[in-house]
C-alpha cells in the first residue's frame, strides 16, 4: 500500500504489527546469534517503509515491551518493562528539549522516558480527533514544540484539553469522582488557564513563560491523576480473597471428609444423594443471589461473579447436607482422631502444608519461595534421620538413614539449579542455562534412573511381572527420545553449529515435534491404560506350613488344619 500509488490515498493510518522479535526471544533469547538475524531483517522492512514514504506521512515505531536475559516478559524489572520509539518524518516536524534530558551516559540509565500511554492522546493530536474516553496519557513535548523549540502555546493548549478529558473520566468513575485534593487541582488548573490566555502582554517571553509554567502545573495534575488511578487499581479485592480463601478451606475440608472419614461402602450409597442435592442447590442459590445482584446491585460484585459465588456455595452445601443428615459432628471429630491423625508425621505434613500456604500472604516470603521449600524439605529430611535411628532393627534403621540422606542430598543438589526471579536482585545468580555438559547428561540420566529404580524396587520385591517392561525398557526408552529432542534443540540454538554447518531448522523441528507427541501419548494414554489394567508388580511368597493335628473332644474327630501366613 506504500508503494502503490493506486493505492496512495486509500487510507490514513497504517498499522504493522511485527512479532518476529516477540518470537524469537521467547524462542532463543536475546543474546542468540539468532536474534541478531531477525533485527536485521527489522531493520531492512523499517528502512524499506522509510525509503516508501512521502513528504506528508508520519512513521512511528515502538515495542510494546522489552525481554528479560532469558527471553520472557510480564514482569517488573526494567528489561521488561522498557521499550523504544522511533518517530520519523521526512518533512522537518519535530522539536527537541533540552539536550540534558537526552543523556546516553550511564548506558542511558537518565536518557529521556516517556509513558506508553502518552502515544494515545499525541496520537489524537495529530490525527485531529478526539483523546480516548479513558485515556490518561499526556501528549509528546517535542511533537507539538515545533522546529525552533518554543512554540509552548500549541502545547499549553494540547495540555488544557488533555486535563480536562483526564478530569471528565474521573468525574465519570465513582471511585475517582469524590477527590476532593484532586478536583481542587483542576480547578486551580482552570482559573490558570483563563489567567494565561487572558494576558494581553505582548512581551513574548513572558508569555512564554506563562505557558511554560501553565504546562508544568497541568503535567503535575496528570500525574498525580494517573498515580491515583494506579494506587486504585493495584488495589487487592480484599473480599473477593477472603471469599476465595473460606471456599478453599472448606472445599479441602469436605474433600477429607469424602476420602478419609466416611466408610468407603456409606460413599458408594450417598454418590446419588450427593449429585441430586448439588443440582437443586444450584438452582436454589442461583437464583437468590442473581435476584441479589439485580436488585441489590453491590458494587464489586456482578452478576456473573454473584453466579460463580453461588455455583461454589451449592456444591459445598449439596456435599455437606446428605453427609450431617447421616453422621453427626461428634462422630466425625473421632474419626479424625482414628483415621485421619495416625502419628506424628501427619502433624508434620499439615503444618508444611499450612506454612507453604501461609507463603502467599507476604511479598518477600513469594520472592524467595524457592529457599524456602529448600529448608522445609531439608527438615524433612533431618527428621526423618532422626527418626530412622528410633528404629530398634539395625537393618531398617540403615536403610531409613541411607535413604533420608539421600533425600537431602538431592535436595540439595537440585537447589542449586536457580533460576532467579528478577526481585531477587544481585543476591540470586541463575545458572539454568543449556549447555553441552546438561545435555549429555541426560543420556547418563536415562542410562543410570531406571536401574536405580530397578535397584529400589527389588529390595520389597517390587519389581515383578510388567515392571521389567515399564521401568527397564519403557522408561529407558522414552528418557533417550526426550534427551534426542533435546540434543536437536541444543543443535538448533548452538551459534558454533549454525555458523559453521547447515542445519535444516524445519525438520528439526519436526522431528521434535513427533518425539514430544509419542512421549507424551506413551505416558498419559499407554502408561495410564497400563497402569489401572495391569496386575500388581510385587511378589507374594505363600508358605503352607505342616498341618497340625488337633481333637474334638466332644465328637473324637480328628481335624487337620493349615494356616498361610
Amino acid at each position: 500500500m506504500l508503494t502503490d500509488q493506486s493505492l496512495k490515498n486509500d487510507w490514513d493510518v497504517l498499522i504493522g504489527h511485527f512479532l518476529g522479535v516477540d518470537h524469537c526471544g521467547h524462542r532463543y533469547g536475546p543474546q542468540h546469534f539468532a536474534m541478531k538475524q531477525k533485527l536485521n531483517q527489522m531493520n531492512k522492512v523499517v528502512q524499506d517503509v522509510i525509503d516508501s514514504l512521502d513528504d506528508d506521512t508520519m512513521l512511528i515505531v515502538f515495542g510494546d515491551h522489552g525481554m528479560d536475559p532469558v527471553g520472557n516478559h510480564g514482569g517488573e524489572s526494567v528489561d521488561e518493562i522498557e521499550s523504544t520509539i522511533f518517530m520519523y518524518s521526512k518533512t522537518p516536524y519535530f522539536g527537541r528539549l533540552d539536550d540534558s534530558v537526552y543523556d546516553i551516559t550511564n548506558a542511558g540509565k537518565n536518557y529521556r522516558k516517556i509513558n506508553q500511554i502518552d502515544l494515545v492522546p499525541t496520537m489524537s493530536f495529530l490525527l485531529g480527533m478526539p483523546i480516548p474516553f479513558n485515556s490518561l496519557g499526556s501528549p509528546i513535548d517535542e511533537v507539538f514544540l515545533g522546529l525552533n523549540n518554543n512554540n509552548y502555546e500549541q502545547l499549553a493548549k494540547l495540555d488544557h484539553i488533555t486535563s480536562g478529558q483526564i478530569q471528565s473520566f474521573r468525574q465519570k468513575t465513582p471511585s475517582l469522582a469524590n477527590n476532593e485534593e484532586i478536583n481542587d487541582m483542576f480547578s486551580e488548573l482552570s482559573n490558570e488557564w483563563l489567567k494565561t490566555i487572558s494576558n494581553n502582554n505582548n512581551n513574548e517571553i513572558e508569555k512564554t513563560d506563562a505557558f511554560k509554567e501553565y504546562i508544568l502545573k497541568s503535567r503535575k495534575y496528570q500525574s498525580v491523576s494517573l498515580e491515583e488511578c494506579k494506587n486504585l487499581w493495584a488495589r487487592f479485592d480484599l473480599l473477593s480473597i477472603s471469599i476465595g480463601i473460606i471456599i478453599t478451606f472448606v472445599a479441602l475440608l469436605l474433600l477429607i471428609i469424602y476420602s478419609k472419614l466416611i466408610p468407603s461402602v456409606v460413599v458408594a450409597q450417598l454418590n446419588p444423594q450427593f449429585l441430586s442435592s448439588t443440582v437443586a442447590l444450584l438452582f436454589v442459590y442461583g437464583i437468590i443471589f442473581a435476584s441479589f445482584c439485580n436488585v441489590i446491585k453491590p458494587e464489586g460484585l456482578p452478576l456473573t461473579w454473584g453466579l460463580l459465588l453461588a455455583t461454589a456455595i451449592a456444591i459445598v452445601n449439596g456435599i455437606l447436607a446428605p453427609v450431617m443428615n447421616r453422621f453427626s459432628v461428634p462422630w466425625l471429630i473421632a474419626q479424625v482422631q482414628e483415621n485421619l491423625i495416625q502419628n506424628g508425621w501427619t502433624y508434620f505434613a499439615l503444618v508444611i502444608i499450612l506454612l507453604h500456604s501461609v507463603i502467599f500472604t507476604s511479598n518477600s516470603f513469594i520472592i524467595w519461595e524457592d529457599k524456602i521449600v529448600t529448608f522445609w524439605l531439608s527438615t524433612f529430611g533431618f527428621c526423618a534421620v532422626f527418626k530412622s535411628f528410633q528404629k530398634k532393627d539395625m537393618a531398617d534403621k540403615l536403610i531409613g538413614v541411607y535413604h533420608s540422606s539421600i533425600f537431602i542430598i538431592l535436595t540439595r543438589l537440585a537447589s542449586t539449579i536457580r533460576y532467579c526471579r528478577e526481585e531477587q536482585g544481585e543476591k540470586c545468580q541463575s545458572n539454568f542455562n543449556f549447555s553441552f555438559w546438561s545435555v549429555g547428561l541426560l543420556y547418563i540420566t536415562a542410562y543410570l534412573l531406571p536401574l536405580i529404580i530397578n535397584y529400589f524396587y527389588k529390595i520389597t520385591s517390587s519389581y515383578e511381572g510388567a515392571a521389567s517392561l515399564w521401568i527397564s525398557k519403557t522408561l529407558r526408552s522414552l528418557m533417550f527420545l526426550i534427551a534426542i529432542m533435546w540434543t536437536l534443540e541444543y543443535v538448533e540454538q548452538d551459534s558454533f553449529i549454525n555458523e559453521n554447518y547447515s542445519i535444516p531448522h524445519d525438520s528439526l523441528k519436526s522431528i521434535r515435534i513427533t518425539i514430544a507427541r509419542i512421549v507424551i501419548g506413551a505416558s498419559l494414554i499407554a502408561g495410564t491404560i497400563g497402569w489401572s489394567m495391569g496386575p500388581l508388580c510385587i511378589r507374594l511368597d505363600v508358605t503352607k506350613p505342616e498341618a497340625t493335628e488337633t481333637t474334638d473332644s466332644s465328637s473324637g474327630n480328628t481335624n487337620n488344619s493349615a494356616k498361610i501366613p
